[in-house]
């Protein structure tokens, strides 16, 4: 789909059923749950939406504007409609300026479209909060609380020396301070950070970049905030600041996960990225927090050809999970766990969740949408903790590519594999130890849809006679159901 229809088109799934409004020159409305706020940046007006130029200052009167304009110009932009013009931030002043909006305290879903970049990051009261937005004329967005009457908006932090600019905004209340839910904090690398568009269509293709870090809003009724970044270290997150800037959003009993080792490997001792580690962990313990050690993720180097699992440098693994011990905190083993899950499916199953880079070559750490979401449901399933994950539990299978509950007469059966599966439903009826007869139901068991999960297939299976044995059989599953196990 071209970028610009696209563009368009989630403007308007994101708004259509919302009562919308523009700011206005009038007293400040109050907002209800549900009201969004709607500006257009740049000196091209469009039906609906407040127009804010180059010159709009913040005063009291609109109750919204720039801090200063000084270093603020109009930028056109290569999308369509509101994302066709921007204002643009100069690269001296870049962490100067910020857009403000008088709001009443409240929860506030914000949606940022940025201009044409190259990377951006978003700060809200002055703190990053969306980090490196890659992509022009796209949407990124996050909730925060609004606590002292003014939401202030700022773009910094992207490549050094770039201007950043921003084509349109959304403010909309999702609720009162204290419908705040629980947060996911993710402190990550290139492999759990998020990558733009951030809505795609099915089948989504193999050169659609995906970190387990964004994806992971699927499997948790929690709210996930992605701070991971492409490149980040433990050392890094540390001292660059990001550390203080998710404690600044994090309130007490908000879960963090904290997955490092593959760039740390490279970067700095064991003795560094232990005393980094430790550094995150204590402030988090300090905060309020509870933090969550994941382990890095397996690479294709990994396997054989035909999908063996060989054995690896695991990026510093042994040291997280002896920190977690000593720390008593959960440490999930996300290396051994993608590992038997990569080399069950297959190598061809397994190459088909890596991201291929703009469609020329496999990447061999990488994930695409499909792969980053298969390996966010495998660390939610690792979540015991109570609220945190929503992924149900594989039943009575005992196979990791199928999950298989029986209720009552009715057996449930989803795929969990990125392939579908031929499969057929074999009853066997028994009379004194003998089978007398058997009746077979052959049936396709559909994908797993990372986005949409859930394709359940329920089929009738008369259990409740007695003596009966039901068998799974196909693609190497042959799992038996018989009254005593379901």
């Amino acid at each position: 789909m071209n970028k610009k229809i696209f563009a368009a088109l989630t403007l308007a799934l994101m708004l259509s059923g919302t009562y919308c409004f523009a700011a206005s020159s009038d007293e400040p409305k109050s907002m209800q749950t549900g009201d969004v706020m709607l500006f257009d940046f740049g000196s091209i007006s469009e039906d609906g939406w407040q127009t804010v130029d180059a010159s709009s200052k913040y005063n009291k009167n609109t109750g919204y504007g720039f801090s200063m304009i000084s270093f603020v110009e109009n930028a056109p932009a290569s999308g369509n409609g509101v994302l066709s013009d921007s204002v643009r931030t100069k690269k001296h002043m870049n962490d100067k300026v910020t857009f403000n909006t008088d709001l009443p305290p409240g929860m506030y879903e914000v949606s940022v479209y940025s201009g044409d970049i190259k990377y951006m990051s978003v700060s809200f009261e002055g703190h990053p909060a969306i980090l490196n937005i890659d992509r022009s004329t796209t949407e990124a967005r996050v909730e925060i609380p609004v606590t002292d009457g003014q939401l202030n908006v700022g773009l910094c932090r992207g490549i050094s020396g770039m201007d950043f600019s921003l084509a349109a905004m959304t403010i909309k209340r999702t609720g009162d301070v204290d419908s705040r839910k629980k947060r996911i904090f993710v402190c990550g690398d290139s492999t759990a950070s998020s990558y733009y568009p951030l809505t795609v269509y099915q089948p989504i293709p193999d050169d659609c970049r995906g970190g387990w870090g964004q994806m992971m809003q699927t499997y948790t009724d929690c709210y996930v905030h992605n701070f991971a970044s492409s490149g980040q270290t433990a050392k890094g997150f540390c001292e660059n600041g990001t550390l203080d800037d998710m404690l600044f959003f994090m309130q007490p009993e908000d879960y963090v996960m904290i997955s490092f080792g593959i760039n740390d490997k490279m970067s700095c001792s064991e003795e560094e990225f232990e005393q980094s580690m430790n550094t995150i962990i204590n402030s988090v313990k300090q905060n309020g927090g509870i933090p969550i050690i994941i382990s890095a993720i397996p690479t294709l180097d990994d396997f054989s050809d035909d999908g063996i699992y060989g054995g690896a440098d695991e990026c510093y693994a042994s040291i997280s999970e002896k920190l977690a011990e000593a720390e008593g905190i959960k440490y999930i083993d996300l290396h051994s766990i993608a590992a038997q899950y990569f080399e069950l499916i297959g190598m061809e199953q397994t190459i088909s969740l890596h991201w291929n880079q703009w469609n020329t070559v496999t990447d061999k750490i990488h994930l695409n949408r499909n792969g980053a979401g298969q390996i966010a449901r495998l660390i939610m399933e690792a979540c015991d903790e109570p609220g945190l994950s929503n992924t149900a539990d594989y039943g009575i299978s005992t196979d990791k590519r199928l999950k298989c509950r029986s209720i009552d007469n009715n057996m449930y059966i989803e795929n969990m594999t990125p392939q579908d599966m031929q499969l057929a439903l074999v009853t066997a009826y028994y009379t004194n130890g003998d089978i007398i007869r058997t009746e077979t139901t052959p049936f396709t068991l559909p994908a797993y849809d990372v986005l949409n999960p859930g394709n359940v297939i329920g089929l009738y299976a008369p259990l409740s006679l007695g003596n009966n044995n039901i068998y799974i059989v196909g693609s190497g599953i042959c799992l038996s159901l018989d009254n005593n196990t379901h």
